[in-house]
């Protein structure tokens, strides 16, 4: 991550001696535009990642996330830029559709240089599209999702010490809980659990919510370096009263022939979809042991994904339920 925001970073002060010849080359490559009233589009855009094969939200502990904001300002929509410790502001001059793609072409006034984003195969409906940004001969193409996608995620917070030093990092982390949660669930689930074996691992409050006077729940994180799990548990009186696994997802021995994983999303602030998976190798790539064959590699070989959705509901009384 801190790459990308060096280079994109460095293609701002490159750019700023070439942007005024890309507007005009914009102009006579397309003779048929159509304008885009941008009240339509949606307004928040976060960079996506991959990481460990899967397309997250990936939260640096150092910086923000590249985000994209559109703003309307009255006589002009302007787009603001938060790349890492830096936030641009560019003054949208035009909004067009050219062959599929939304095209913005931008001004940094004072002094006046144009920029260029392109949003690919452009639909006000889509909830993730790469966007482009064009300077002279430079092209960086990368892909973001809206408001509406970005619960389709799964979100990835780097750890606070692989950035900082173990005192700075618990200051955080206590700041963060103290104002985001009530004190009688973060003594309930502190950031640290023992399990029965007296393994340490780490633990994050990540929802909270109330159902009624007695009854509320919560989603708690752990991880331990080789697996992440998520836990929804409800609380009866400020009490631990019912609790599901629905995240669980460990690095992969890939000379295992499958792998199994699940992950959820809230529906509705009572229900929650959970959704398990497995993928395997077909059997003929299975030696006498149990084990992929050695001259194969599961990243590559042909595999087949099964899943289940089950859908669970909270009641009134704190009971997660099969819906």
């Amino acid at each position: 991550m801190k790459k990308v925001i060096l280079i994109i970073s460095a293609l701002f002060f490159l750019s700023c001696k070439k942007g005024k010849t890309q507007l005009e080359k914009l102009e006579l490559k397309h003779d048929k535009k159509v304008s885009y009233n941008l009240s339509e589009i949606p307004k928040d855009w976060t960079l996506l990642s991959i990481k460990k094969n899967k397309t997250v939200v990936f939260n640096p502990c150092d910086a923000e996330n590249y985000h994209f904001e559109f703003k309307n300002k009255g006589p002009h929509w302007e787009l603001i830029e938060s790349a890492g410790h830096e936030t641009m502001f560019y003054k949208i001059i035009s909004a067009e559709l050219i062959d599929k793609n939304l095209v913005l072409t931008t001004i940094i006034e004072d002094p006046n240089f144009y920029y260029i984003f392109t949003l690919k195969n452009y639909s006000s409906s889509h909830e993730t599209i790469n966007w482009i940004w064009n300077y002279e001969d430079y092209s960086f193409d990368y892909k973001f999702t809206n408001e509406n996608g970005i619960s389709n995620y799964e979100i990835i917070n780097q750890p606070c010490r692989e950035c900082w030093e173990e005192e700075i990092c618990n200051e955080k982390e206590q700041t963060l809980i103290d104002s985001t949660y009530p004190k009688w669930l973060t003594n309930l689930y502190p950031t640290i659990s023992k399990d029965s074996t007296g393994y340490h691992m780490d633990q994050e409050l990540v929802n909270f919510r109330q159902i009624n006077d007695s009854v509320t729940y919560s989603v708690l994180k752990k991880t331990d370096g080789i697996c992440l799990s998520e836990t929804l548990s409800t609380q009866l009186n400020n009490v631990e009263f019912n609790s599901l696994e629905i995240t669980n997802d460990c690095d992969h021995e890939l000379s295992m022939p499958s792998h199994n994983w699940k992950n959820y999303k809230f529906i509705d602030t009572n229900i929650i979809e959970v959704s398990e998976f497995t993928e395997a190798v077909h059997d003929s790539l299975i030696n006498e042991f149990g084990l992929v064959k050695e001259q194969y590699d599961f990243l590559e070989a042909d595999t087949k994904i099964d899943s289940t959705l089950t859908i669970y509901k909270i009641n009134s009384n704190g009971e997660i339920l099969k819906y």
